[in-house]
């Protein structure tokens, strides 16, 4: 968040402490999704399979153990919130969908 998303990093400073580890991993999880126009360099495909990739990680959060998300940071970052503050899946569809 802070190479890729300085304003918000800044910003990020001025959560409270026992919220700032999840808007951190929310923030973190917003620079994944604006990445993926840069990382798939014109692949329309590659870019749908990443944010069903996505898709896939939170829906199996929410509703098993959360195993695909243990090769990523952000989404191990996210299991933890997710479930620490009951935060809802439909936010970050929406945010997948909005890509």
């Amino acid at each position: 968040v802070k190479k890729h998303d300085f304003e918000n990093y800044l910003c990020g400073l001025l959560v409270p402490s026992d919220a700032r580890a999840a808007y951190f991993s929310i923030r973190a999880f917003n620079v994944e999704l604006a990445t993926v126009h840069d990382q798939i360099k014109g692949n329309a495909m590659a870019g749908r399979i990443r944010f069903q990739w996505w898709r896939d990680v939170l829906k199996d959060i929410v509703e098993s153990d959360g195993e695909q998300a243990r090769q990523q940071p952000v989404a191990l970052a996210l299991k933890r919130h997710i479930r620490e503050k009951s935060l809802s899946l439909h936010w970050f569809e929406r945010s997948i969908d909005a890509r």
